[in-house]
Protein backbone atom coordinates (compact mmCIF):
# COMPACT_ATOMS: atom_id res chain seq x y z
CA UNK A 1 0.00 0.00 0.00
CA UNK A 2 1.36 3.57 -1.22
CA UNK A 3 1.92 6.29 1.25
CA UNK A 4 -0.51 8.20 -0.54
CA UNK A 5 -3.14 5.81 -0.43
CA UNK A 6 -2.77 5.97 3.43
CA UNK A 7 -2.68 9.47 3.48
CA UNK A 8 -6.02 9.48 1.54
CA UNK A 9 -7.75 7.16 3.89
CA UNK A 10 -6.53 9.26 6.91
CA UNK A 11 -7.89 12.51 5.06
CA UNK A 12 -11.20 10.26 4.45
CA UNK A 13 -11.95 10.76 8.09
CA UNK A 14 -15.61 12.56 8.84
CA UNK A 15 -15.14 15.63 10.78
CA UNK A 16 -17.08 15.85 14.05
CA UNK A 17 -19.82 18.40 13.03
CA UNK A 18 -20.89 15.23 10.12
CA UNK A 19 -21.19 12.84 12.60
CA UNK A 20 -25.11 12.29 13.39
CA UNK A 21 -25.96 12.78 16.88
CA UNK A 22 -25.86 9.52 18.74
CA UNK A 23 -28.91 8.56 20.85
CA UNK A 24 -28.72 6.03 23.69
CA UNK A 25 -31.08 2.85 24.06
CA UNK A 26 -34.31 3.30 25.37
CA UNK A 27 -33.23 0.64 28.08
CA UNK A 28 -34.27 2.47 31.13
CA UNK A 29 -31.37 0.82 33.03
CA UNK A 30 -28.59 2.57 30.53
CA UNK A 31 -27.98 6.23 30.08
CA UNK A 32 -25.74 7.57 27.70
CA UNK A 33 -22.27 9.18 28.89
CA UNK A 34 -20.31 12.01 26.89
CA UNK A 35 -16.83 12.25 25.35
CA UNK A 36 -16.10 14.75 28.18
CA UNK A 37 -16.94 12.58 31.13
CA UNK A 38 -14.63 9.57 29.62
CA UNK A 39 -11.67 11.68 29.35
CA UNK A 40 -12.09 12.83 32.75
CA UNK A 41 -12.39 10.02 34.20
CA UNK A 42 -9.72 8.33 32.85
CA UNK A 43 -7.50 10.94 33.66
CA UNK A 44 -8.45 11.26 37.47
CA UNK A 45 -8.85 7.48 37.65
CA UNK A 46 -5.15 7.12 36.64
CA UNK A 47 -3.23 10.04 38.26
CA UNK A 48 -5.21 9.29 41.58
CA UNK A 49 -4.10 5.63 41.12
CA UNK A 50 -0.74 6.55 40.26
CA UNK A 51 -0.44 9.11 43.40
CA UNK A 52 -1.53 6.25 45.90
CA UNK A 53 0.56 3.75 44.42
CA UNK A 54 3.86 5.51 43.89
CA UNK A 55 6.61 5.96 46.97
CA UNK A 56 9.16 7.93 45.43
CA UNK A 57 13.06 7.53 47.60
CA UNK A 58 14.32 9.99 50.16
CA UNK A 59 15.24 13.42 48.63
CA UNK A 60 17.81 15.03 50.46
CA UNK A 61 18.15 16.30 53.67
CA UNK A 62 17.61 20.31 53.28
CA UNK A 63 14.99 19.54 50.50
CA UNK A 64 11.96 22.03 50.07
CA UNK A 65 8.50 21.56 50.54
CA UNK A 66 7.97 22.11 46.94
CA UNK A 67 10.78 20.54 45.28
CA UNK A 68 9.31 17.24 47.45
CA UNK A 69 6.12 17.91 46.24
CA UNK A 70 6.82 18.48 42.23
CA UNK A 71 9.06 15.24 42.80
CA UNK A 72 6.14 13.11 43.91
CA UNK A 73 3.78 14.31 41.14
CA UNK A 74 6.51 14.05 38.70
CA UNK A 75 6.83 10.24 39.58
CA UNK A 76 3.29 10.23 39.35
CA UNK A 77 2.99 11.29 36.00
CA UNK A 78 5.10 8.93 34.92
CA UNK A 79 3.51 6.12 36.41
CA UNK A 80 0.36 7.50 34.58
CA UNK A 81 1.86 7.62 31.65
CA UNK A 82 4.03 4.66 31.58
CA UNK A 83 2.41 2.52 34.36
CA UNK A 84 4.68 -0.88 33.07
CA UNK A 85 8.61 1.05 33.26
CA UNK A 86 7.54 2.17 36.87
CA UNK A 87 5.86 -1.33 37.51
CA UNK A 88 9.44 -2.98 36.30
CA UNK A 89 11.51 -0.55 38.57
CA UNK A 90 9.03 -1.84 41.88
CA UNK A 91 9.74 -5.39 41.11
CA UNK A 92 13.68 -4.58 41.29
CA UNK A 93 13.27 -2.60 44.58
CA UNK A 94 11.04 -5.80 45.97
CA UNK A 95 13.80 -8.36 44.99
CA UNK A 96 16.56 -5.43 46.31
CA UNK A 97 14.45 -5.03 49.71
CA UNK A 98 14.27 -8.83 50.18
CA UNK A 99 18.05 -9.46 49.31
CA UNK A 100 18.72 -7.47 52.48
CA UNK A 101 15.82 -8.57 54.44
CA UNK A 102 17.17 -11.74 53.87
CA UNK A 103 20.79 -10.69 53.98
CA UNK A 104 20.64 -9.29 57.77
CA UNK A 105 17.78 -11.62 59.08
CA UNK A 106 19.98 -12.15 62.04
CA UNK A 107 20.01 -8.58 62.67
CA UNK A 108 16.05 -8.74 62.84
CA UNK A 109 15.94 -6.74 59.54
CA UNK A 110 12.22 -6.59 58.17
CA UNK A 111 11.56 -5.75 54.70
CA UNK A 112 10.75 -2.34 56.02
CA UNK A 113 14.49 -2.32 56.43
CA UNK A 114 15.22 -3.64 53.26
CA UNK A 115 13.21 -0.41 51.49
CA UNK A 116 14.56 1.81 53.98
CA UNK A 117 18.24 1.20 52.81
CA UNK A 118 17.10 1.04 49.47
CA UNK A 119 15.33 4.58 49.22
CA UNK A 120 18.76 6.43 50.89
CA UNK A 121 17.29 6.24 54.57
CA UNK A 122 21.06 5.57 56.31
CA UNK A 123 23.57 8.67 55.85
CA UNK A 124 27.25 8.28 56.19
CA UNK A 125 28.76 10.64 59.33
CA UNK A 126 32.67 11.37 59.72
CA UNK A 127 34.13 11.38 63.25
CA UNK A 128 33.41 15.22 63.16
CA UNK A 129 30.20 14.75 62.91
CA UNK A 130 29.72 15.55 59.43
CA UNK A 131 27.57 14.23 56.65
CA UNK A 132 29.80 12.29 54.03
CA UNK A 133 26.76 10.95 51.82
CA UNK A 134 24.40 8.84 51.55
CA UNK A 135 25.03 5.00 52.78
CA UNK A 136 24.52 2.58 49.90
CA UNK A 137 23.76 -0.92 50.56
CA UNK A 138 27.82 -1.55 49.17
CA UNK A 139 29.36 0.50 51.81
CA UNK A 140 27.53 -0.17 54.21
CA UNK A 141 28.47 -4.22 54.04
CA UNK A 142 32.37 -2.79 53.24
CA UNK A 143 32.11 -0.67 56.35
CA UNK A 144 30.42 -3.50 58.50
CA UNK A 145 32.76 -5.97 57.68
CA UNK A 146 35.86 -4.16 58.88
CA UNK A 147 34.15 -3.03 62.03
CA UNK A 148 34.41 1.01 61.23
CA UNK A 149 30.59 0.80 62.25
CA UNK A 150 28.05 -0.61 64.11
CA UNK A 151 24.91 -1.67 63.04
CA UNK A 152 21.97 0.64 62.92
CA UNK A 153 19.84 0.20 65.65
CA UNK A 154 16.49 1.37 64.12
CA UNK A 155 13.12 -1.12 64.63
CA UNK A 156 10.61 -1.62 62.11
CA UNK A 157 8.35 0.75 64.30
CA UNK A 158 10.99 3.66 64.17
CA UNK A 159 10.79 3.22 60.41
CA UNK A 160 7.18 3.42 60.44
CA UNK A 161 7.10 6.05 62.63
CA UNK A 162 8.98 8.31 59.98
CA UNK A 163 6.23 7.21 57.21
CA UNK A 164 3.49 9.40 56.23
CA UNK A 165 0.43 8.10 55.28
CA UNK A 166 -2.02 9.66 52.97
CA UNK A 167 -5.28 8.23 53.89
CA UNK A 168 -8.22 10.42 52.40
CA UNK A 169 -6.33 10.07 48.88
CA UNK A 170 -6.43 6.44 49.10
CA UNK A 171 -10.24 6.44 50.29
CA UNK A 172 -10.88 8.48 47.08
CA UNK A 173 -8.53 6.48 44.80
CA UNK A 174 -10.24 3.51 45.96
CA UNK A 175 -13.85 5.11 45.41
CA UNK A 176 -12.78 5.67 41.79
CA UNK A 177 -11.00 2.55 40.76
CA UNK A 178 -13.99 0.38 42.26
CA UNK A 179 -16.47 2.68 40.10
CA UNK A 180 -14.30 1.81 37.20
CA UNK A 181 -13.81 -1.45 37.93
CA UNK A 182 -17.69 -2.15 38.30
CA UNK A 183 -18.71 -0.33 35.35
CA UNK A 184 -16.16 -2.44 33.03
CA UNK A 185 -17.40 -5.82 34.59
CA UNK A 186 -21.05 -4.52 33.87
CA UNK A 187 -20.50 -3.10 30.29
CA UNK A 188 -18.84 -6.72 29.12
CA UNK A 189 -21.58 -8.39 31.03
CA UNK A 190 -24.41 -6.71 28.88
CA UNK A 191 -22.15 -7.18 25.73
CA UNK A 192 -21.56 -3.32 25.52
CA UNK A 193 -18.51 -1.89 23.54
CA UNK A 194 -15.70 0.06 25.50
CA UNK A 195 -13.67 2.37 24.37
CA UNK A 196 -9.78 2.69 24.05
CA UNK A 197 -9.82 4.79 27.24
CA UNK A 198 -11.10 1.61 29.12
CA UNK A 199 -8.65 -0.09 28.06
CA UNK A 200 -5.67 1.78 28.65
CA UNK A 201 -7.14 2.62 32.56
CA UNK A 202 -7.49 -0.94 33.06
CA UNK A 203 -3.91 -1.40 32.86
CA UNK A 204 -3.35 1.18 35.18
CA UNK A 205 -5.55 -0.46 37.64
CA UNK A 206 -3.79 -3.03 37.26
CA UNK A 207 -0.50 -1.96 37.16
CA UNK A 208 -1.13 0.50 40.57
CA UNK A 209 -2.85 -2.28 42.00
CA UNK A 210 0.76 -5.06 41.86
CA UNK A 211 2.80 -1.22 42.55
CA UNK A 212 0.88 -1.03 45.82
CA UNK A 213 1.59 -5.15 46.82
CA UNK A 214 5.06 -4.31 45.54
CA UNK A 215 5.51 -1.36 48.14
CA UNK A 216 3.53 -2.37 50.55
CA UNK A 217 6.08 -2.64 53.30
CA UNK A 218 7.99 0.74 51.69
CA UNK A 219 7.31 3.67 53.82
CA UNK A 220 6.24 6.75 52.35
CA UNK A 221 7.21 10.69 52.19
CA UNK A 222 10.36 10.00 54.55
CA UNK A 223 12.12 12.82 55.33
CA UNK A 224 14.79 12.35 57.93
CA UNK A 225 17.27 9.60 57.38
CA UNK A 226 19.20 7.56 60.17
CA UNK A 227 22.77 8.78 60.45
CA UNK A 228 25.73 5.95 60.53
CA UNK A 229 28.92 7.39 62.31
CA UNK A 230 32.06 6.22 61.19
CA UNK A 231 33.79 4.92 64.86
CA UNK A 232 37.66 5.44 62.97
CA UNK A 233 38.56 7.39 59.70
CA UNK A 234 42.01 8.14 58.19
CA UNK A 235 41.68 11.10 56.25
CA UNK A 236 44.24 10.17 53.38
CA UNK A 237 41.23 7.08 52.99
CA UNK A 238 38.27 9.57 53.17
CA UNK A 239 37.24 9.11 49.60
CA UNK A 240 37.26 5.34 50.37
CA UNK A 241 33.68 5.82 52.86
CA UNK A 242 32.10 7.86 49.49
CA UNK A 243 29.12 5.59 48.29
CA UNK A 244 30.69 4.63 44.93
CA UNK A 245 28.46 2.32 42.97
CA UNK A 246 28.64 0.36 39.79
CA UNK A 247 26.79 1.81 36.95
CA UNK A 248 22.81 1.40 37.28
CA UNK A 249 21.55 -0.01 34.30
CA UNK A 250 19.34 2.35 32.91
CA UNK A 251 17.72 0.41 29.78
CA UNK A 252 14.68 -0.17 32.13
CA UNK A 253 13.77 3.24 32.89
CA UNK A 254 12.14 6.09 30.92
CA UNK A 255 14.09 8.31 28.67
CA UNK A 256 17.33 7.62 30.22
CA UNK A 257 19.74 10.26 28.11
CA UNK A 258 22.76 12.11 29.12
CA UNK A 259 20.61 15.08 30.53
CA UNK A 260 19.10 12.83 32.81
CA UNK A 261 22.08 10.89 34.15
CA UNK A 262 21.77 12.38 37.22
CA UNK A 263 18.02 11.82 37.72
CA UNK A 264 17.66 8.75 36.76
CA UNK A 265 21.00 6.84 38.77
CA UNK A 266 23.87 6.03 36.03
CA UNK A 267 26.43 6.96 39.25
CA UNK A 268 26.55 8.15 42.13
CA UNK A 269 28.58 11.41 42.70
CA UNK A 270 30.60 11.12 45.69
CA UNK A 271 29.11 13.03 48.66
CA UNK A 272 25.71 12.94 47.06
CA UNK A 273 23.21 12.89 49.51
CA UNK A 274 20.56 10.97 48.14
CA UNK A 275 19.97 8.19 45.78
CA UNK A 276 18.65 8.82 42.49
CA UNK A 277 15.04 8.80 41.41
CA UNK A 278 14.38 5.05 40.22
CA UNK A 279 17.43 3.45 42.31
CA UNK A 280 17.46 -0.05 43.00
CA UNK A 281 19.77 -2.52 45.10
CA UNK A 282 22.06 -4.74 42.94
CA UNK A 283 21.38 -8.09 44.30
CA UNK A 284 24.57 -9.70 42.39
CA UNK A 285 26.32 -7.82 45.55
CA UNK A 286 24.71 -9.28 48.25
CA UNK A 287 26.26 -12.05 49.91
CA UNK A 288 24.88 -15.47 51.42
CA UNK A 289 21.91 -15.75 49.55
CA UNK A 290 20.52 -18.92 47.74
CA UNK A 291 18.65 -19.45 44.65
CA UNK A 292 15.67 -17.64 46.07
CA UNK A 293 15.34 -14.92 44.02
CA UNK A 294 15.35 -16.52 40.75
CA UNK A 295 12.74 -18.35 41.89
CA UNK A 296 11.14 -15.30 43.06
CA UNK A 297 11.79 -12.89 40.03
CA UNK A 298 10.39 -15.42 38.06
CA UNK A 299 6.95 -15.90 39.24
CA UNK A 300 6.59 -11.89 39.88
CA UNK A 301 7.36 -11.61 36.43
CA UNK A 302 4.92 -14.03 34.99
CA UNK A 303 1.87 -12.99 36.92
CA UNK A 304 2.85 -9.27 35.94
CA UNK A 305 2.96 -10.34 32.33
CA UNK A 306 0.49 -12.18 32.41
CA UNK A 307 -2.19 -9.83 34.07
CA UNK A 308 -1.29 -7.32 31.62
CA UNK A 309 -0.87 -9.34 28.64
CA UNK A 310 -4.24 -10.39 28.96
CA UNK A 311 -5.78 -7.01 29.13
CA UNK A 312 -4.28 -5.47 26.49
CA UNK A 313 -5.19 -8.43 23.63
CA UNK A 314 -8.45 -8.89 25.56
CA UNK A 315 -9.32 -5.86 23.01
CA UNK A 316 -8.23 -7.50 19.81
CA UNK A 317 -9.73 -11.34 20.64
CA UNK A 318 -13.16 -10.36 22.16
CA UNK A 319 -13.47 -7.17 19.68
CA UNK A 320 -14.56 -5.05 22.31
CA UNK A 321 -13.24 -2.25 20.67
CA UNK A 322 -14.63 -0.46 17.45
CA UNK A 323 -12.47 2.20 15.97
CA UNK A 324 -13.48 5.04 12.92
CA UNK A 325 -11.06 3.66 10.25
CA UNK A 326 -9.04 0.28 8.96
CA UNK A 327 -6.08 1.80 9.67
CA UNK A 328 -6.30 3.24 12.93
CA UNK A 329 -7.58 -0.71 14.00
CA UNK A 330 -4.69 -2.01 12.51
CA UNK A 331 -2.39 0.61 14.32
CA UNK A 332 -4.26 -0.22 17.53
CA UNK A 333 -3.33 -3.14 17.40
CA UNK A 334 0.16 -3.24 16.01
CA UNK A 335 1.05 -0.65 19.08
CA UNK A 336 -0.67 -3.75 21.40
CA UNK A 337 1.56 -6.22 19.54
CA UNK A 338 4.61 -4.13 20.26
CA UNK A 339 3.48 -3.25 24.32
CA UNK A 340 3.35 -6.78 25.06
CA UNK A 341 6.36 -7.89 23.53
CA UNK A 342 8.51 -5.32 25.42
CA UNK A 343 6.71 -5.88 28.20
CA UNK A 344 7.53 -9.56 27.88
CA UNK A 345 11.52 -8.71 27.34
CA UNK A 346 11.48 -6.65 29.88
CA UNK A 347 9.40 -8.55 32.80
CA UNK A 348 11.23 -11.48 31.47
CA UNK A 349 15.26 -9.76 32.47
CA UNK A 350 13.90 -9.22 35.88
CA UNK A 351 13.21 -13.27 36.32
CA UNK A 352 17.34 -13.57 36.10
CA UNK A 353 17.25 -15.72 33.01
CA UNK A 354 19.88 -13.78 31.40
CA UNK A 355 21.27 -10.18 32.23
CA UNK A 356 22.47 -7.07 30.62
CA UNK A 357 25.82 -7.90 30.82
CA UNK A 358 27.08 -7.66 27.25
CA UNK A 359 26.59 -4.75 24.72
CA UNK A 360 24.44 -6.42 22.18
CA UNK A 361 21.58 -7.54 24.92
CA UNK A 362 22.02 -3.94 25.96
CA UNK A 363 21.37 -2.47 22.92
CA UNK A 364 18.07 -4.80 22.40
CA UNK A 365 16.66 -3.81 25.78
CA UNK A 366 17.06 0.25 24.74
CA UNK A 367 15.51 -0.53 21.64
CA UNK A 368 12.61 -2.53 22.71
CA UNK A 369 12.13 0.51 25.43
CA UNK A 370 12.19 2.81 22.90
CA UNK A 371 9.65 1.04 21.01
CA UNK A 372 7.53 0.94 24.02
CA UNK A 373 7.58 4.64 24.72
CA UNK A 374 6.37 4.96 20.75
CA UNK A 375 3.70 2.46 20.77
CA UNK A 376 2.21 3.79 24.12
CA UNK A 377 2.23 7.49 23.28
CA UNK A 378 0.68 6.19 20.07
CA UNK A 379 -2.22 3.92 21.74
CA UNK A 380 -2.88 7.53 23.58
CA UNK A 381 -3.17 9.55 20.42
CA UNK A 382 -5.94 6.58 18.97
CA UNK A 383 -7.80 6.88 21.85
CA UNK A 384 -8.43 10.97 21.50
CA UNK A 385 -8.87 10.38 17.88
CA UNK A 386 -11.10 7.78 18.60
CA UNK A 387 -13.50 10.08 20.46
CA UNK A 388 -14.53 11.49 17.08
CA UNK A 389 -17.09 8.57 16.40
CA UNK A 390 -18.05 6.06 18.94
CA UNK A 391 -20.47 3.34 18.49
CA UNK A 392 -23.69 3.60 20.40
CA UNK A 393 -22.45 0.69 22.09
CA UNK A 394 -19.31 2.21 23.35
CA UNK A 395 -20.97 5.36 24.58
CA UNK A 396 -23.89 3.65 26.80
CA UNK A 397 -23.47 3.45 30.05
CA UNK A 398 -25.37 1.49 33.02
CA UNK A 399 -27.02 3.94 34.95
CA UNK A 400 -27.13 1.85 38.54
CA UNK A 401 -22.80 1.88 38.23
CA UNK A 402 -23.17 6.22 38.37
CA UNK A 403 -24.48 5.86 42.06
CA UNK A 404 -20.87 4.96 42.81
CA UNK A 405 -18.98 7.97 44.50
CA UNK A 406 -16.60 8.89 41.60
CA UNK A 407 -15.06 11.75 39.35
Amino acid sequence: MSFGRIGAMMNSYAPIKDIPQITCSDDPSQQCQTRVHIIRSFFAMTFLCAAVSVKPNMGDAGERQWRHIFRQVKLAFWAAIVPELILLWALKQYVGARSLQQEFSRQRWTMAHGHFMQMGGFTLYGTDHKPIGVLSSVQFRKLLLSGQIHFPEITEDDIWDRSKNNTPIKLFSLCQMTWFMVQIFERGRRGLLMTPFDILGLSSVVASALLFRLWWDKPLNVRCSVPVHLLDENDSDHADYMPKLKKINTAALPFSKEKLIREFGTKLEPGCMRVPTYYFVNTADARGLDDIFPRVRLPLSCIATALLGIIYCSSVFFNILEFPTWIEDMLWKGCMMVVVTAICVLLVEMSGIYTYHNLRKSILARRFLKSYLVARSLMLVLAFLSLRSLPVRALTTVKWVSNIPHV
